[in-house]
């Protein structure tokens, strides 16, 4: 199996890796661990076309690393973790950082019952994530 976890993961959200050889991809899940390896499991048996490079990782033989897990933070803290380990992999040079973008996607999710049309997604470069969430603030700009 390409992950070795235990089962206490299984409902927690977070930051994982895969790792193979000296190639490592940094994802995150803010649905489950057992939802998201379900999603590697299903890619892997079925030859999904549509393979990003966690999954061409996993079929050379790559392995899943659990590096961060939490029950209670929000799609946009936890993308924002990804970004923090993204950065610290590239600076501690050791692997060799394959995501295909360095940018952090936050999407917004809309509540189907209220169906809200005042929220938008937007990506921006990691670099200026810092920079964007302080101009945010300090126009009292709503984000989510």
């Amino acid at each position: 199996d390409f992950i070795d976890y235990d089962e206490k993961y299984d409902n927690l959200r977070g930051i994982y890796s895969i790792i193979y050889n000296n190639y490592i991809y940094i994802g995150s899940t803010i649905k489950s661990f057992r939802i998201r390896h379900s999603s590697y499991n299903h890619n892997l048996k079925h030859k999904n076309r549509n393979k990003g490079f966690g999954d061409k990782l996993i079929e050379m033989g790559g392995k899943i690393n659990i590096l961060w897990s939490t029950e209670n933070y929000n799609e946009f803290e936890i993308r924002h973790k990804e970004f923090e380990f993204i950065e610290k992999f590239e600076k501690e040079g050791l692997y060799e950082v394959v995501n295909k973008t360095k940018m952090v996607s936050v999407q917004d999710r809309i509540d189907r019952k209220i169906k809200t049309p005042n929220i938008r997604k937007i990506t921006i470069q990691s670099t200026d994530y810092e920079k964007v969430v302080s101009f945010l603030r300090e126009n009292n700009i709503k984000f989510v």
